[in-house]
């Protein structure tokens, strides 16, 4: 994906569900088995790696992979970690170098132990 207009605080109202469902299939280091659909097959996906992909606003789209444990979104232009509450499995979030400059809407995915927000 190529970088959104940085008015927008949302991700929700800048990325369709099948722009992230796209950018999502080409980050995995996995590909989906023959036969599984892309639903199924986003529901396993473990490891995203999102670096440098030009990503703005928030993480609420990323719902549709409720099984990531390590989370790469560092040198994007994220403003907000909305969305990774809800990222049960979530053990390791790297968000490094990005825009984000308070947490007031963060909610601490239960199984998070790591965390890594230098450059923000």
């Amino acid at each position: 994906l190529e970088s959104q207009p940085s008015g927008m605080e949302s991700s929700s109202a800048m990325y369709s569900r099948a722009m992230v469902t796209e950018m999502v299939l080409k980050a995995s280091k996995t590909k989906p088995r023959k036969g599984q659909s892309r639903a199924d097959f986003l529901r396993t996906i473990t490891h995203l790696h999102l670096a440098g992909q030009g990503l703005v606003g928030d993480l609420e789209l990323l719902k549709i992979c409720p099984g990531i444990t390590v989370l790469y979104v560092y040198d994007n232009k994220l403003t907000s970690l909305r969305g990774v509450g809800g990222m049960q499995r979530l053990k390791g979030l790297y968000a490094q170098n990005n825009q984000i400059q308070q947490l007031d809407d963060f909610v601490c995915p239960p199984a998070l132990q790591q965390l890594f927000l230098n450059g923000n």
